[in-house]
């Protein structure tokens, strides 16, 4: 498992909403920036502001988020905004090399798929 960076108080981090009520919403917003309220060695508490007392929990270990009320909602953590985009970059070149992978895989005659799985 890689080791996660520890979150301090003041950083500015970004939350994306992965998943609503099963639903995969990736994409659907730009993350929501906040910031690093209390911080200690295993836990974050992260929020809009620093006036509200509901906020999100992060484990540190892991950057796992939970919110203080359960709302049926997966979240990411992410350190920067250019690492989020860098991602939605990355998933969506994934995502239409592998439609056309599979296009061509469909597309194949048995030997040339034979082929193709013993090289």
């Amino acid at each position: 498992m890689v080791k996660k960076e520890l979150l301090e108080v003041g950083q500015i981090v970004w939350l994306e909403t992965t998943n609503r009520f099963g639903c995969d919403v990736r994409n659907e917003a730009e993350p929501e920036k906040m910031i690093v309220l209390e911080a200690n060695k295993t836990s974050a508490y992260i929020w809009h502001n620093d006036k509200s007392k509901a906020r999100f929990k992060v484990n540190q270990k892991t950057h796992v988020v939970k919110y203080s009320i359960p709302d049926g909602r997966l979240y990411r953590l992410w350190l920067s905004k250019e690492n989020y985009e860098r991602n939605v970059a990355y998933e969506i070149e994934m995502k239409e090399l592998l439609a056309q992978a599979r296009e061509k895989i469909n597309n194949m005659s048995l030997d040339a798929l034979r082929t193709f799985v013993t090289a």
